[in-house]
């Protein structure tokens, strides 16, 4: 075996060490050999040393090799402005629409940023967390950091996989893409279908994938329980979701059943509660209604189709929310989309409509003049009476909206979107706002505005994005 060629200085080195380690005093033989011995012996123990540290750097560079191969990140990010135009006749008031676009050129409203990480544990198991950061409304430069995506997966063949954490809840065809702009082809996806107010829930998420001929079926099964939402602090509470997805070549078909038990801590609720039950006990309503509805029970069921050939691109959905005597969020919705492909660039056209059905619609109608009944015979609780009313006429929601676009993919992981949306629909006498909300000292004021007076007309909403992945 090849000595190490340090190790020849280092010999040289003790040799010498013992020439001047005992100044007057000549080593004898036996002395030196016994000296060299030792030194020997030493130099062996820091030749092991050094072997080992090295062993032990090599098997932690082999380590960070092998982790940094199994974590994959991915990132998505929108940049982009929005103006709405409010006609002047709707009173002192300004608007919002959506919550965060205004009638000043806007860069917040669509704004968002999302970095993934997907980190695969072994052939079978794999961790993802997704970080999202948006602004929290148009008036501050605060953003919000929240988690949307965090759970472990399991996948155990081709067509089994079960995710255990936070998911996306699959209510729509682009659940899952919600905020990553560039896997749609729209500026943001039609608000008039895109409005059950939570997006992800806590729990257990099943995929089945059936071979049927030349058609593939998905069916995903999911239970668990969502966080606050963004509407009156609304939690979902007991969800169970059952969602079939089914595809062949350019054609996609879906369908979709959420079932809930919804709550809510907000004192609004409570609030619009208590008046609820005062005007109930005083017999100016015949029956009690319920804010958050019957048992709290809120369903969902929609229907899509997408065909994409390349080409044509024509995109639909319909969707009823249902919360049984509730007063707050139902309807239909829908949209239907088409584009066709030149090149880079997509043109496209969008129709949508949603709208709470006329039953439901005569009940808010009957609290609202119960409300104001109680408040003509009680001067002293007049202004929280028609407070009353406005809140509850506030969740009448009739919208349409016509959109035309067009996208440039400029390169593969890169696209810039311009639309402009006729915002109409409110009613023939302007008697509802749609998506739009009544702001004053930068604060929204819904309850303020007495909605059979408001006379919204129709409005434009222009946005500019550009859309990235990596």
């Amino acid at each position: 075996m090849t000595k190490p060629p340090y190790r020849h200085l280092l010999l040289l080195a003790g040799s010498m060490s013992l020439l001047w380690s005992i100044p007057g005093h000549a080593l004898t033989d036996s002395e030196r050999d016994q000296k060299l011995q030792e030194s020997e012996a030493r130099i062996q123990k820091l030749e092991m040393q050094l072997k080992n540290s090295q062993n032990a750097w090599r098997k932690t560079d082999r380590t960070l090799k092998e982790s940094v191969s199994r974590l994959k990140i991915n990132g998505f990010v929108t940049a982009g402005v929005s103006r709405a135009t409010v006609d002047k006749e709707t009173g002192n008031y300004r608007w919002k629409y959506l919550t965060k676009i205004t009638d000043e050129w806007n860069w917040k409203s669509d704004s968002v940023a999302g970095v993934q990480f997907t980190y695969n544990i072994d052939p079978k198991w794999d961790a993802t967390v997704q970080i999202l950061s948006r602004f929290d409304d148009e008036f501050s430069n605060d953003t919000n950091l929240g988690v949307e995506w965090a759970f472990l997966a399991y996948r155990p063949n081709d067509k089994l996989a079960a995710r255990f954490g936070r998911v996306r809840t699959p209510l729509y065809m682009f659940s899952e893409y919600l905020d990553v702009g560039f896997a749609y082809p729209w500026v943001r996806p039609p608000v008039e279908m895109y409005r059950v107010p939570f997006t992800f829930y806590d729990g257990v998420s099943v995929d089945y994938l059936l071979e049927l001929g030349s058609w593939n079926l998905l069916t995903n099964l999911g239970i668990g329980s969502s966080e606050p939402g963004v509407v009156l602090d609304l939690q979902a509470k007991n969800v169970g979701t059952l969602n079939f997805n089914l595809n062949r070549d350019a054609w996609t078909l879906r369908t979709n059943y959420t079932r809930t038990k919804m709550e809510s801590d907000d004192p609004k609720i409570s609030t619009v509660q208590q008046g609820l039950d005062l005007l109930h006990t005083n017999g100016y309503t015949n029956q009690r209604y319920e804010m958050i509805g019957k048992n709290n029970l809120a369903q969902y069921l929609s229907y899509g189709a997408m065909y994409d050939d390349g080409t044509w691109q024509v995109i639909g959905e319909v969707g009823e929310i249902h919360w049984k005597d509730s007063l707050v969020l139902d309807g239909w919705s829908n949209y239907l989309s088409v584009g066709r492909r030149f090149g880079n660039f997509l043109p496209y056209a969008v129709y949508a409509h949603e709208y709470t059905p006329a039953k439901n619609d005569k009940k808010r109608q009957a609290v609202s003049e119960a409300a104001l009944a109680y408040g003509a015979d009680n001067p002293a609780l007049a202004g929280l009476m028609q407070k009353l009313s406005n809140q509850v006429l506030a969740f009448t929601e009739t919208q349409k909206s016509v959109t035309l676009g067009v996208r440039w993919d400029v390169s593969s992981r890169v696209a810039t979107k311009l639309e402009v949306s006729r915002v109409f629909g409110f009613d023939k006498k302007g008697n509802h706002i749609g998506r739009f909300d009544p702001i004053e000292n930068n604060q929204t004021v819904d309850t303020e505005v007495n909605y059979p007076h408001t006379g919204l007309k129709p409005q434009y909403v222009t946005s500019l994005v550009v859309n990235a992945v990596f």
